[in-house]
């Protein structure tokens, strides 16, 4: 009788649920985004560790390369091409994840945009990362604004998947736009920056 009554005990056991994993929530992974985000002379930049910042290139003065200073940091690495550059010189902080955005997938961009009055307030919108691109950039629907360049793109546990490099109107077209201007966000995925780091 106890041999079945053991049996029995552990096939019930055996058909419990397991409880879920904890996950940062919303609030604590927007902390971490923001702690992460740095204010540059005119845009925005992502702190990713190991005293590195990712930003966008077309934020540099015209012939800044490898070696000038660009606000207070140290340019390490440019890419023309996919509009990023790596920064070095910035304050000891965790290293952040960067694993590769899922379509559909909430995510997050944080930065410090221009406002109408000229002045600059960290800001967080939200969207969904749609996974449509044009040539290296993929569009997210969350807004962004001009500041918001080389700021992050962020999925909900807070792991970096993109940095902000362009926004367009919804016909395609390309700027000069007034600024705050909502218009489709486009990132350059991690993918394409993890080589260079």
């Amino acid at each position: 009788m106890r041999l079945l009554a053991l049996v029995l005990a552990l096939g019930l056991a055996a058909c419990q649920v397991a409880t879920p994993v904890q996950v940062p929530t919303p609030v604590r992974a927007v902390d971490r985004m923001i702690a992460h985000t740095a204010k540059l002379d005119g845009c925005t930049g992502v702190r990713i560790g190991g005293g590195k910042v990712l930003s966008a290139a077309h934020c540099l003065e015209d012939g800044m390369g490898k070696g000038d200073t660009y606000s207070g940091l140290t340019i390490e690495y440019v890419h023309s091409a996919f509009d990023y550059i790596v920064l070095t010189g910035d304050k000891p902080i965790e290293r952040v994840r960067m694993p590769d955005a899922v379509i559909g997938e909430r995510v997050y961009v944080v930065g410090y945009p221009v406002q109408l009055d000229e002045s600059v307030q960290l800001t967080v919108t939200d969207g969904v990362y749609t996974g449509a691109s044009d040539q290296y950039m993929e569009r997210l629907t969350a807004l962004a604004y001009y500041g918001n360049s080389g700021g992050g793109a962020w999925n909900e546990a807070g792991e970096l998947v993109g940095i902000v490099i362009q926004i367009r109107p919804t016909d395609g077209s390309y700027g000069p736009f007034p600024s705050p201007f909502p218009g489709y966000t486009y990132m350059v995925p991690v993918d394409l920056i993890r080589p260079h780091l």
